[in-house]
């Protein structure tokens, strides 16, 4: 009995122990996947970031000009960050030119189309020596000789100092922009540019912060009787390449020259339009008219970024001559600046007010393009005096064999002297082909006229109270674009004519 109580008890206990690992499997096979689930879904952890504190170092890119906003880009040393911020037009133009009567040719009138224009501040200065080359003003600098007279602009008033040296020039203002530029004949012959680099290096030392610009000049008229212009085979396009063969070579490598005011194409571009080959006082210095006007506004627009769509401003003695050319001599400027060495035709309209060449029409004619009957207008006996002339810079008198020993008093022919009755709105002054006439003007008999008004080529121009301004009393002195002895054969290249009464 005790052994079946035992047995029975072992195959109790037998069945106990397998009924419990049957229990502790499943457990052990559930909890595994649950594991390996928690470590797919931990998102790994991130280092911590620090934000850059920008050292920058700043990098010009593009210098502002008087009327054109810049460009600097700032650096980061630490990270390399970069970025582009505008520096704002200087609304300032300080200019010195060292040139000859071509750099007073366009600075004549820079100051009031500078201030037209937007500038505010304007300073223009010209250290001027009649037909100077670049190996004369380097004797001069060398021997820092007095040899120039400076003329200034601060107030639109120029202003002439005698016996100045380059040095004292460049010390007389903290300038902005110096140019140089070549004598006319000499400007195509590459040789002639050897003392440029020590005009330069001199300017460097002397006047670092100024940015150097060089002056491209023009050819001659056509028809020019310049003593140098054989030098070109009396070709005026052979001469204008010239010019751009020896700036090639001469003038571009020069690194210290940051730009080049591209007038001799701003007259080459005028030149091709209804204008035509008569923009030159004498065939080589320009007109007051087209010619400086022309030229001025070139240097306005490429020194100082300005838009010549904006300058209205027109020189008082010339505003009837040029106010109907604007067109076309903003044309040849924005030619010239878009493609500085190569010539643009100017496709302005002509207007009815420019007529053609006197010795092509009538006086009958060219009233009809000025829209006016000669029927209704007589001409004026002008003539006082041949080989005799004024001088409005002075009181009113004539020079003559007998009151003057100059030696171009034959070179003239002098009218009486006009008052606005005798000369009234609504005249037309006719000049021909190669002539040229001064009219001068006195505000009183006692006063004197600066600046005194310049020559006049244009065919037919008509008096207006513009004209007349604030001047009582005029006169003409008329002579020959190519200077000659005047006779009295010439008295009829002048014809003025008044409404009759």
């Amino acid at each position: 009995m005790k052994r079946f109580l035992a047995l029975t008890l072992a195959v109790l206990m037998l069945f106990s122990l397998v009924a419990c690992n049957q229990t502790e499997e499943p457990a052990e096979t559930t909890a595994a996947p649950a594991d390996t689930t928690l470590e797919q879904t931990t998102p790994a952890t991130e280092p911590p970031v620090t934000d850059c504190a920008h050292t920058y170092t700043e990098t010009v890119t593009e210098k502002a000009k008087a009327l054109k906003d810049g460009s600097k880009t700032l650096t980061c040393s630490a990270c390399g960050d970069t970025k582009t911020e505008a520096i704002p037009a200087t609304k300032t133009l300080k200019v010195l030119a060292i040139g000859n009567s071509f750099s007073q040719d366009a600075t004549e009138y820079l100051w009031d189309i500078a201030k037209d224009g937007g500038v505010e501040k304007i300073i223009i200065g010209n250290l001027y020596i009649g037909g100077c080359a670049l190996d004369k003003h380097y004797s001069n600098i060398k021997a820092n000789s007095g040899a120039y007279k400076y003329y200034k602009n601060t107030n639109g008033r120029w202003t002439e100092t005698a016996n100045v040296s380059v040095l004292k020039g460049l010390q007389d203002e903290e300038w902005d922009i110096v140019t140089v530029q070549q004598a006319s004949g000499s400007s195509g012959v590459a040789t002639s540019y050897a003392p440029l680099a020590k005009i330069l290096e001199f300017l460097a030392e002397n006047e670092p912060n100024a940015d150097v610009y060089w002056h491209l000049t023009w050819a001659y008229q056509q028809n020019s009787t310049h003593s140098s212009f054989p030098t070109y085979g009396k070709d005026q396009m052979k001469m204008y390449d010239a010019i751009l063969k020896a700036y090639d070579s001469k003038v571009k490598v020069q690194e210290s020259i940051v730009g080049t005011i591209p007038s001799g194409t701003a007259v080459q571009n005028l030149r091709s339009s209804y204008i035509g080959d008569t923009i030159t006082r004498d065939g080589y210095h320009m007109s007051y008219d087209y010619g400086r006007y022309t030229v001025a506004l070139t240097w306005f627009a490429y020194l100082t970024g300005g838009d010549v769509d904006k300058v209205d401003w027109l020189p008082k003695n010339y505003a009837t001559v040029l106010q109907d050319h604007l067109p076309a001599m903003r044309e040849a400027v924005k030619g010239a600046l878009a493609k500085p060495f190569e010539v643009t035709k100017v496709t302005a309209a002509k207007p009815a007010s420019f007529p053609t060449a006197t010795e092509s029409m009538t006086d009958g004619e060219i009233f009809t393009s000025l829209g006016l009957n000669i029927a209704d207008y007589e001409a004026l006996d002008w003539l006082l005096e041949v080989q005799a002339y004024y001088n409005s810079k002075n009181q009113i008198g004539i020079y003559n064999a007998q009151t003057s020993s100059a030696s171009n008093v034959p070179n003239f022919i002098a009218s009486k002297l006009l008052t606005k009755a005798e000369l009234p709105v609504g005249s037309v002054i006719i000049v021909d082909s190669g002539y040229q006439y001064r009219p001068e003007g006195w505000v009183s008999e006692t006063s004197k006229t600066s600046p005194r008004p310049g020559n006049v080529t244009t065919a037919a121009v008509q008096v207006t109270e513009a004209w007349w301004g604030n001047y009582t009393i005029r006169a003409f002195n008329l002579s020959a674009v190519a200077t000659k002895v005047m006779t009295d054969e010439d008295v009829v290249h002048l014809r003025i004519y008044v409404p009759k009464k």
